[in-house]
């Protein structure tokens, strides 16, 4: 598979969203985490972050906790890492628009798959992103 090199348009959280979801699940934030999402999340609440993504209408916030997703996936135990990976899987195709630069961020498009410096979730956001790119991008 080759990736087409247009980058989709970079997309990165906002304060309010953060905020907001650091209130709501009472999480710790500091205006000095770079890459929150990712410091906060934990496999053990992944179900947590889905079930506010899925009640929550606000793009931004969903832009965030998608990525609080994809780390709690990344860190997922082997016996709940293929159901959930369903769960992810459908979240992320129905809203493929919104998500695209966290996809290909993950897909690493730099990378060959079978490198060991790959994370675990690559090969699926690579599933993710040629089964739904060319719908979106030209």
């Amino acid at each position: 598979m080759v990736f087409n090199k247009n980058t989709p348009p970079f997309r990165s959280e906002t304060k309010e969203a953060i905020l907001q979801i650091a209130e709501k699940l009472n999480l710790p934030y500091s205006g000095i985490m770079q890459d929150w999402a990712y410091e906060v999340a934990d496999r053990n609440h992944i179900q947590t972050y889905i079930d506010y993504y899925q009640a929550t209408a606000e793009w931004d916030v969903k832009f965030v906790l998608i990525q609080m997703i994809l780390q709690a996936l990344e860190e997922q135990p082997e016996e709940t890492f293929p159901a959930y990976s369903c769960i992810v899987t459908t979240l992320l195709t129905k809203d493929f628009y919104h998500h695209q630069y966290t996809i290909y961020y993950w897909a690493m498009p730099d990378e060959d798959v079978s490198d060991a410096d790959t994370w675990r979730i690559t090969p699926l956001m690579r599933q993710i992103w040629f089964k739904n790119s060319t719908c979106f991008r030209k």
